[in-house]
């Protein structure tokens, strides 16, 4: 945990743990002759179960198996999960109450706060339930949400949905106070996801140019991200420091005396996308009751933009597939070196048989997206095949963690080379920035195998820092050429290590 100061305030830690849920639970069906181990925490019941064996279930209300060895929370008016599921009933009566006196604007005041709210909890629902789940969301929530939004929509219209949504929880409740144990990893889960409600109201508000709530928001998920960050920094050291960084980034933003709301917005994305890598860690220590290797994680960091290409080219948006198909891109080039490991076979069909043609078909004249979309597909299929297999196969060797940071960071050398060619100087900077912040932290698998290695770069990137970050006008030409030789000087250092692990 870190101390920061925004405008000159310091915030220390002072937010008690918020209650939050998230994930899937689960409900074993099967017995076993060995004996889960029952304890009392804060009130709540906790099971453990034996490592070789599951509960045995009545009626089972949940759509996963717990995993063996996983911590189990009682059902019961005492646990988490109801206590959340509760908290947020008065937000759907004042919406109801609010109807009922014809205040549309006030009910959907109210109910943008539950649906806040849901979005913290939802995953207890989903994981007990996926009809009922289906019930409240789909059915009700998403259209109350459409006709608050529809001009001219009648409150008569929404109260029916707003009563779908009501009696959908009142089962929910019921179900959390006397169904099945559930899987303990779901109340941090939860912790984070209702953490990270305050940090998409805050980028919200930057879409409106209200700073001063934005900044307001930040504050307390900063304050909220301290009091769960123990989730994530023992599981992942790698997820807890780029989370930190950001915080820390986008604090620094908030400090200037004219915040730009689209530094803040994209600082903030960035962040938020990170801040999700650590819930969907958690959700697979929750389905396979083990800390995913860094290989799982690394894996798990690309597959939003897959997903998010995808959803553009389907909506005809071929700007904003580019730009998210280069992240995929970026992000494959640092860790395509596990999928390679594991099999050849399965790393032509992502990079040969579908990215490269999918990017040729990107970077057309003309491009369409029915055409695009199945190499896309191909992509994903075969990405989630490798997560498939990391998560199934043994430990690769620990040195392939070390060569994939390394190429990991090298991509900011080629963003910086790329800014550079387009005479963007700013974003050479910041692209360099990041390089040499992050070189700190892999120099050490390069100066212990081979100093000199490590030496020739520290020497380049001091040239380029000289002429990049520390002139005023930087000459663009002599930029790129002092840039081009640490990237060759890097790759030498990378060698050392693809060397080493092919001993």
């Amino acid at each position: 945990m870190q101390k920061r100061t925004i405008s000159g305030v310091t915030f220390l830690v002072l937010v008690s743990l918020i209650l939050s849920a998230c994930g899937d639970a689960t409900t074993p069906t099967a017995s076993s002759t060995s004996v889960p181990t029952t304890t009392t925490q804060a009130g709540a019941t906790v099971t453990t179960i034996p490592a070789t064996s599951v509960l045995a279930g009545a009626t089972t209300a949940t759509t996963a198996d717990i995993p063996p060895g996983a911590t189990l929370v009682q059902a019961g008016p005492n646990s988490k999960e109801t206590k959340l599921l509760k908290a947020v009933v008065p937000d759907i009566t004042a919406t109801l109450d609010a109807l009922k006196k014809s205040d549309v604007a006030g009910a959907k005041n109210v109910f943008k706060e539950y649906s806040y709210a849901w979005n913290g909890i939802e995953v207890y629902v989903n994981s007990r339930s996926r009809e009922l789940y289906d019930t409240i969301e789909v059915q009700n929530e998403f259209k109350v949400n459409d006709l608050f939004d529809k001009p001219g929509s009648k409150a008569e219209e929404i109260i029916t949905y707003v009563e779908g949504v009501q009696k959908g929880f009142n089962e929910a409740i019921k179900m959390a106070e006397t169904g099945p144990a559930y899987n303990a990893v779901l109340d941090e889960i939860a912790d984070l996801r209702i953490v990270r409600i305050d940090l998409s109201k805050s980028i919200a508000a930057l879409g409106t140019g209200d700073i001063a709530s934005a900044r307001g928001a930040f504050e307390k998920f900063d304050n909220g991200w301290d009091s769960i960050e123990g989730s994530v920094k023992p599981r992942s050291k790698e997820l807890y420091k780029e989370t930190e960084k950001w915080i820390d980034r986008v604090a620094q933003l908030y400090k200037v005396d004219k915040p730009s709301a689209a530094d803040l917005t994209e600082a903030e994305n960035k962040l938020l996308s990170t801040y999700n890598r650590s819930v969907t860690m958690l959700n697979t220590i929750r389905t396979t009751g083990k800390v995913p290797t860094k290989e799982v994680v690394l894996l798990q960091s690309v597959t939003p933009s897959i997903s998010a290409t995808l959803t553009a080219l389907k909506k005809g948006d071929i700007k904003t597939a580019r730009a998210n198909f280069q992240g995929y891109s970026y992000g494959w080039n640092g860790i395509e070196v596990y999928v390679k490991t594991r099999s050849a076979q399965l790393y032509d069909t992502i990079e040969v048989q579908n990215e490269a043609k999918a990017n040729v078909l990107l970077e057309s004249a003309t491009p369409n997206p029915q055409e695009i979309i199945p190499f896309v597909e191909g992509v994903q299929k075969g990405y989630n095949d490798a997560l498939n297999l990391a998560l199934s196969g043994q430990p690769l060797s620990p040195i392939l963690d070390e060569v994939a940071d390394m190429r990991i960071l090298r991509v900011n050398l080629t963003k910086t080379l790329t800014a550079l060619k387009d005479n963007n100087i700013s974003n050479a900077r910041n692209s360099f920035q990041e390089f040499k912040s992050g070189w700190q932290d892999v120099e050490q698998s390069v100066s212990s195998r081979n100093k000199d290695a490590a030496l020739d770069i520290n020497s380049k990137l001091t040239r380029v820092s000289q002429s990049l970050l520390q002139s005023d006008k930087p000459v663009t030409a002599d930029v790129i050429a002092s840039t081009t030789e640490l990237q060759t000087s890097y790759n030498n250092g990378l060698k050392v290590l693809t060397d080493t692990l092919n001993k």
